[in-house]
């Protein structure tokens, strides 16, 4: 079990230029980063290969008070190949976002590389879309030259919400997809709900 980690990247995990990162039957909970925070409470990963088995990413959350940045409650991704199976990811919350062409996913923040997630459950996941020019993601945003996949999921109650900015429409509850041309985000056999 990770948990109570407090931290301005990685707050949980932090791992960066490794070559295979592997999280099997693990519990990343309650781990929190903000004021001027960067990237991932529950984990961040730059580089690499991550597996993440039967792993439970609950109860982190972020906070930022400026700039121009991607963020993430759960994971936050850079240049990652990416597998998740058999997993968990609930109640992951961006708390008071005010950020600058700021991107977020409650959830997972993904950027290049890959991502492929199977038999996997997004439920209650939150983005905070507190400012103009800052795009949510309830359970995940994905952006880059990112290829992902996710097969036999669920996303049950995960909102993107603009409490704080009246004026900019909340985009993507369960999930916000910038991806570039050329690139591709599929969903086989998932259900997204409330």
């Amino acid at each position: 079990t990770v948990t109570n980690g407090h931290a301005t990247t990685g707050a949980g995990i932090y791992a960066s230029g490794h070559d295979t990162v592997t999280l099997a039957n693990c519990q990343v909970i309650d781990n929190h980063h903000g004021n001027n925070g960067c990237n991932g409470a529950g984990a961040y990963f730059n580089g690499g290969s991550v597996l993440i088995a039967n792993t439970t990413f609950a109860d982190n959350s972020a906070s930022y008070g400026g700039g121009s940045i991607g963020y993430a409650a759960g994971i936050s991704a850079h240049s990652v190949n990416m597998i998740i199976v058999d997993s968990l990811f609930r109640s992951n919350s961006l708390e008071n976002i005010v950020v600058r062409d700021g991107e977020g996913g409650g959830a997972i923040w993904a950027n290049h590389g890959t991502l492929a997630v199977t038999n996997t459950t997004f439920v209650g996941n939150r983005g905070n879309q507190a400012s103009v020019n800052t795009r949510g993601g309830g359970a995940c945003f994905l952006k880059g030259t990112l290829t992902a996949t996710f097969k036999n999921c669920a996303f049950v109650g995960n909102v993107c919400a603009a409490p704080d900015a009246p004026t900019r429409i909340p985009a993507g509850g369960a999930m916000n997809i910038a991806v570039s041309s050329g690139y591709s985000v599929t969903l086989e056999n998932c259900s997204i709900g409330h």
